[in-house]
């Protein structure tokens, strides 16, 4: 298993831009994101407890990490086209397990939406199978 600094090391962190949408001369259209997201999803005590984990924006699905055998860490990264400006929700879920509950961190997750980037906070936790870590940002 990988010591928590080389995972640090090794994150992946997504770069996105920003896509207006097609204009017509005639209805102005709002501008809207590409938005990318990820980090890491990580078993505190180092156990190999996670069987599968989602990474979701606004409570839809955008990664999975599936485990044909418990590990103690997965790293998840998406992105999501024609978002709005507002506020918005990223979770990283515990869909499976092999037992419930684990204590669980994030650790490097990070998003961007254009010139935008957004370091969401690294987050500590007992996580029931189902349970999830969320933040929110704001994209403007």
């Amino acid at each position: 298993m990988k010591t928590v600094s080389k995972i640090v090391q090794g994150m992946t962190i997504l770069i996105a831009i920003l896509v207006p949408m097609s204009c017509s001369t005639d209805t102005p259209t709002e501008p809207t994101f590409v938005v990318g997201a990820g980090g890491n999803l990580m078993n505190s005590n180092l156990q190999a407890t996670i069987l599968k984990c989602d990474l979701l924006f606004d409570g839809s699905v955008i990664a999975t990490a599936n485990f044909s055998q418990a590990n103690g860490l997965a790293t998840l990264n998406g992105t999501v086209s024609s978002v709005k400006k507002g506020s918005h929700s990223i979770s990283f879920r515990i869909t499976s397990q092999t037992s419930s509950p684990n204590t669980y961190e994030t650790v490097g997750a990070n998003a961007m939406a254009g010139t935008s980037s957004f370091h969401l906070t690294d987050q500590k936790k007992s996580l029931a199978t189902g349970e999830s870590f969320s933040f929110t940002i704001d994209v403007e």
